[in-house]
């Protein structure tokens, strides 16, 4: 092919390689080689479940301090707990907190949770919700119950704070 080219004016040497290589055909075997990847990839997306919303667990931590009597102290973080469609929930007591259990029971009938309540858990082991059920935007009151000892007089605690679902 090269001894042809010799002595053409540099203007058809390209017209010939234009014509010889053709541009727009070196892209569609490109993209011929690129679309079993792309095919392989919504594959893996669709039955890996790729593109779902994620849940994720939120906890909500309490501690119980009791100095004698009914001089409780407990706190609850967050109070008002913001979660997603899909999230789940623990209650994490305190390793340190004057109480050993705690039980979570939701206020009303209406609850964002497939589990059936009342969930326990105590030190080392948080109260877990389960999955959410589909649809379960609002807000949902429920209570903490707890015993608060430090040896003496044991003080029953019953706190009321909030689940928002977005």
């Amino acid at each position: 092919a090269w001894p042809l080219w010799r002595g053409l004016p540099v203007s058809t040497r390209h017209a010939m390689l234009a014509v010889h290589h053709r541009p727009e055909a070196r892209v569609r075997r490109q993209w011929l080689g690129v679309l079993p990847f792309a095919a392989a990839l919504v594959a893996l997306a669709v039955f890996n479940g790729a593109g779902a919303a994620r849940s994720s667990t939120r906890d909500v931590t309490i501690d119980a301090r009791c100095t004698g009597g009914e001089n409780t102290s407990v706190t609850l973080r967050p109070w008002n707990l913001r979660i997603q469609q899909g999230d789940d929930v623990r209650w994490v007591l305190n390793a340190n907190a004057n109480s050993d259990d705690i039980a979570i029971t939701p206020k009303r009938d209406a609850w964002p949770f497939v589990g059936v309540p009342p969930y326990k858990g105590g030190k080392g082991k948080p109260a877990k919700s389960g999955g959410m059920r589909q649809n379960a935007r609002g807000r949902y009151s429920y209570n903490v119950t707890l015993i608060c000892s430090n040896g003496a007089k044991a003080d029953t605690v019953q706190i009321d704070p909030d689940i928002i679902v977005d």
